[in-house]
């Protein structure tokens, strides 16, 4: 585990990997939650504060920098629909919330059925010349990574409650079938635990049964509600840094 001691020592780093020779690439970044409204919350003034809006930026810039030197990196687009929710564990079956899970699911499907990149993202994109092409998407059918989807994914599969690291092994491992050899991920400082541990356990796992590794970089950035610009993240950072650390 490394610190970062600036946003603009993060930026060099992962502007130097992007241009750099290397296996195709997804970028995590712009990672925000939908409310209680259906709606999602990537305005400076919502839940994650400026967290959506810069790393977004920040994944366009690397996409659209990485295309400069022929390179292949896409933006994965992760979207939490759990941790606003009430309650948050709606997409299991709970008799003592069914009627609050099933609101909660009725309105979670809708906005994936109906999904839309919000307007903030896409003036990012046109600034930086992106399309939706520019994104890996979770499947055919869907743009974005629903998170709760991937953790149902997970529980069928291991028969145990999942967490954000059991998640985010298999957002990895759908990147990793879909043929990205490395990950820059731009994640919620309060998720540096579990997706370390997520990254660990999928290398772990895929060296067992001799898949392919995927070499992950991740760099976790604060999301406190006050932090609505780019200069109160500079001086949060200032009194900590950014933990910065790369498996495989």
């Amino acid at each position: 585990m490394k610190v970062v001691k600036t946003l603009q020592e993060l930026e060099e780093r992962l502007f130097n990997i992007v241009r750099g020779p290397g296996k195709d690439t997804a970028i995590i970044g712009g990672h925000y939650p939908i409310n209680m409204h259906g709606e999602a919350e990537t305005s400076l003034d919502g839940t994650f504060g400026v967290f959506p809006s810069y790393t977004f930026d920040l994944a366009s810039r690397l996409v659209a920098s990485s295309r400069e030197k022929g390179r292949n990196v896409k933006i994965a687009l992760v979207v939490d629909d759990h941790s606003l929710m009430n309650p948050p564990i709606w997409y299991r079956k709970s008799e003592s919330a069914e009627e609050r899970s099933q609101k909660v699911s009725a309105m979670v499907r809708n906005y994936f059925d109906n999904f839309s990149l919000p307007n903030n993202y896409l003036e990012i994109m046109a600034q930086n010349g992106l399309k939706e092409s520019d994104f890996i998407r979770a499947s055919p059918q869907m743009l974005p990574f629903q998170e709760s989807a991937f953790r149902v994914i997970f529980e069928q599969d291991k028969k145990v409650d999942a967490n954000c690291s059991g998640e985010y092994s298999y957002i990895l491992r759908n990147l990793q079938a879909q043929g990205i050899g490395r990950v820059l991920s731009l994640i919620p400082q309060r998720c540096q635990g579990p997706t370390c541990q997520g990254a660990g356990n999928y290398n772990s796992e895929a060296s067992r049964f001799g898949n392919p590794l995927i070499k992950t970089t991740h760099a976790y950035l604060p999301t406190d509600l006050e932090i609505s610009t780019r200069e109160e993240l500079e001086e949060k950072i200032s009194n900590g840094g950014i933990p910065y650390v790369t498996f495989g």
